[in-house]
């Protein structure tokens, strides 16, 4: 109860204060010196290193809190992907993922070659948003999918409510920079083909992997059933519909071979484009 409560009342804290801060501004300091002098803070301020402590506490406190997530959720990938293991191990007896804290130092220090902030911003802003794109899919899809294990305690929640916000991220990375939304689009397309490649070999994925789809699936396929009324079958859409029982086989028995083999193999003839249902007691 108190993570959610605290989240809120942060995200509220933060909209007032960014919101006064905006107006005094605006109000206080012409238009072409808000928009050509990015130390405006300092100059009116009435303790200029106040903005200046400020900026490297918040700096300090991102970068950190950053980077030892970014190598949380490297780790986190690493334990699904074999391919990727050397970055799932973790150090010392704090547990803490060194290998990947290492390599996100590494992304993070190559990305501040690019020289001015305004080159990183829109960068970090479009992967930031892909971020709530990607969850806000995930979290309507787990809602679509009635998987038990997902039970949000927002009471305001709907997988409605989620499809908007991932609909309002994705046109906000547009706004901010075509270009670098066309980039991330393509790169996340990238991961995710290479992901469902991947579910079909079990050498490059955990057994712990779960894919969505095959809920959606599960879900589409017993709602597109239940909706099959057999008073409104017309002979003209008649499929054949059998029900199979067959005795147990043995282990050591093939399926080519044994009879109950040859027996599904004429009932699958029987059927053709309808259906067939195996089953034994």
């Amino acid at each position: 109860r108190a993570i959610p409560q605290g989240t809120f009342a942060a995200i509220l804290v933060m909209f007032v204060s960014y919101t006064v801060v905006i107006l005094v501004n605006a109000a206080a300091v012409e238009r072409t010196t808000l928009v050509n002098n990015y130390q405006i803070m300092q100059d009116v301020c009435f303790w200029p290193y106040l903005v200046f402590v400020g900026t490297l506490c918040t700096t300090f406190s991102s970068a950190l809190s950053g980077l030892v997530g970014t190598a949380r959720v490297l780790q986190a990938i690493a334990l699904d992907f074999p391919a990727l293991s050397w970055f799932a191990k973790a150090s010392g007896s704090d547990g803490e993922p060194r290998r990947a804290v290492l390599v996100s130092y590494a992304v993070s220090q190559a990305t501040l070659f690019l020289g001015t902030v305004n080159a990183i911003a829109p960068i970090v802003g479009n992967f930031m948003l892909v971020m709530f794109v990607v969850l806000n899919l995930a979290c309507a899809t787990l809602e679509l999918t009635d998987a038990p294990n997902f039970r949000p305690s927002y009471r305001l929640y709907s997988w409605q409510g989620a499809l908007l916000g991932a609909l309002m991220s994705f046109l906000t990375m547009f706004a901010l920079n075509f270009f670098y939304a066309a980039v991330t689009c393509v790169i996340v397309a990238a991961i995710f083909v290479y992901i469902s490649v991947a579910a079909t070999n079990k050498d490059k994925l955990s057994s712990e992997w779960g894919d969505v789809n095959q809920g959606l699936l599960f879900r589409f396929a017993t709602q597109f059933l239940l909706g099959l009324d057999v008073r409104r079958t017309h002979v003209k859409f008649w499929q054949p519909q059998i029900l199979l029982l067959q005795p147990p086989r043995h282990s050591s028995e093939s399926l080519e071979t044994s009879a109950a083999g040859r027996l599904i193999s004429f009932a699958a003839d029987l059927k053709a484009s309808g259906v067939l249902t195996l089953g034994h007691v």
